[in-house]
């Protein structure tokens, strides 16, 4: 059972399987195993954005909050003044930079958990400010071998709306969705995401207080670092681990390195956190590990 959700009892192709992990180099393997799509096993890409300037002239995404400021003053006051932190014109908004966005799904005996729901649709602001390409959460899955009626839970690694998205997708429904209850209090703060998309029904949310197991081999892990009630999940397969780090970290360099640099962890109270949710992660010696805006895979070292 995943939250109440009644079991599903089809025959699935295993993504991550719980009864055994065998990966080669390409993410194949046999028996329920990781099952690999286009260029990431689990991955699933749910869009591309045009990166955002951080602090220090860092081009990266920072997935932190939305820059009214970077659309005309007509447009921009649809939405409120910014935060003064985002009063300057995001370095984005004058180059030709992109971001991968991915979401992951874990193929579980009782149905298919989906981790971050990407980019969505519908949102001027969005739509002007960011230029997203966006690819349907249902055919994205549908693509991977998973049916989208399966799917038996959502786990938000946080609420930005890069992350959040295709959430509404589920809303209305008996899917449980699995968030930080830090996070959910952050969403609620002006500039920090789409309402419309992070806005969880009530009936449906599941809010975390640090780690949990919401599946037999499947437990979410609290790492606070890029947001207050940032969280990881974890999948024990057999004997193999794969860890879904999401935005814990922005690329593998920094998993590497466990490095809380300012283009993904911009509160510098939230710095130490990060590095201990990097070195949290890490302790688990993951076969794989999956990161939300980088395409490389982290390997175990043989």
């Amino acid at each position: 059972m995943l939250g109440g959700v009644e079991d599903n009892d089809r025959d699935a192709l295993a993504v991550i399987g719980s009864e055994g992990l065998e990966v080669d180099e390409s993410g194949h393997g046999a028996g329920p195993s990781l099952h690999a799509d286009g260029q990431l096993a689990v991955s699933i890409g749910l869009g591309v954005r045009p990166e955002a300037g951080t602090k220090g002239g860092d081009d990266r995404l920072d997935g932190a909050r939305i820059h009214p400021s970077s659309l005309p003053d007509e447009a921009a006051s649809q939405v409120g003044r910014p935060n003064p932190a985002w009063e300057d014109t995001p370095a984005w908004a004058r180059g030709d930079r992109r971001a991968v966005v991915f979401g992951f799904v874990i193929d579980h005996p009782d149905g298919a958990i989906v981790v971050d729901t990407g980019v969505g649709r519908g949102n001027d602001f969005i739509d002007r400010a960011y230029l997203p390409t966006v690819w349907d959460l249902d055919e994205v899955l549908a693509k991977a071998g998973i049916d989208p009626t399966s799917v038996a839970a959502v786990v938000n690694s946080h609420l930005h709306f890069d992350h959040c998205g295709q959430n509404p997708t589920y809303y209305g429904t008996t899917v449980p969705v699995f968030v930080q209850a830090d996070e959910v209090a952050s969403a609620r703060e002006p500039y920090y995401t789409v309402t419309e998309w992070a806005e969880i029904p009530p009936a449906q949310l599941r809010a975390v207080r640090g780690d949990e197991v919401i599946a037999e081999g499947v437990r979410i892990l609290s790492t606070p670092g890029h947001t207050r009630g940032h969280q990881s999940v974890v999948v024990e397969a057999g004997d193999g681990i794969v860890v879904l780090a999401a935005q814990a970290v922005w690329d593998i360099a920094e998993f590497r390195r466990e490095e809380a640099t300012t283009a993904n962890v911009d509160a510098e109270d939230l710095r130490d956190a990060a590095v201990a949710s990097i070195r949290r992660l890490k302790a688990l010696d993951p076969d794989l590990a999956y990161f939300s805006h980088h395409a490389e895979v982290f390997r175990r070292p043989i």
